[in-house]
């Protein structure tokens, strides 16, 4: 009796937590998508759990993500349109960081008749992200990178270069 006891309390939780973020969410994409509203919808974000600084950030309207606790936003950011984090691997993005609209990051492999594997995405500072790009599973961005509209990225992605195709590949 205990231990389904313990059981249906961790389901509360991660409901609750599941709903919080769901919420939060919610709000914030339906408020107006004014830069003077920022700080208000940036602390909307921070109450549905993501890690952000509420005045140097700014992100646009239909922002989607799985689980808001595993992602950590640093200073300065711009986040256009329509962008959708996905999976319960965290995604760390660095400071001057611009990401286009339609941009998805995937943090999870599915596996056939296995458990899904999860792998974390690392941004690093002064990225551009053109609007399109799917930035897969274990993708590790360098400093000082700019990768094409319409990239698929995956791997280890070296600092200072313009990367772009399906598959990503360094252009100069």
């Amino acid at each position: 009796m205990k231990h389904l006891f313990n059981e249906l309390r961790t389901i509360y939780v991660i409901d609750f937590l599941r709903f919080r973020s769901r919420l939060f969410l919610f709000l914030f994409n339906v408020f107006p998508d004014l830069y003077a509203f920022r700080v208000i919808k940036n602390i909307l974000l921070k109450l549905a759990g993501v890690k952000i600084h509420a005045l140097q950030t700014y992100i646009r309207n239909n922002l989607y993500f799985d689980n808001s606790s595993s992602l950590i936003f640093g200073n300065g950011i711009f986040i256009n349109r329509n962008v959708y984090f996905e999976g319960m691997g965290k995604v760390l993005v660095g400071n001057s960081v611009q990401i286009g609209p339609n941009v998805s990051f995937f943090t999870t492999n599915h596996k056939c008749h296995e458990k899904d594997e999860t792998m974390n995405i690392i941004v690093g500072d002064n990225v551009w992200i053109g609007g399109g790009c799917i930035i897969l599973p274990g993708t590790k961005i360098g400093s000082n990178v700019s990768i094409a509209a319409g990239s698929i990225v995956k791997g280890e992605i070296d600092g200072g270069i313009l990367w772009a195709g399906s598959p990503a590949i360094k252009k100069r």
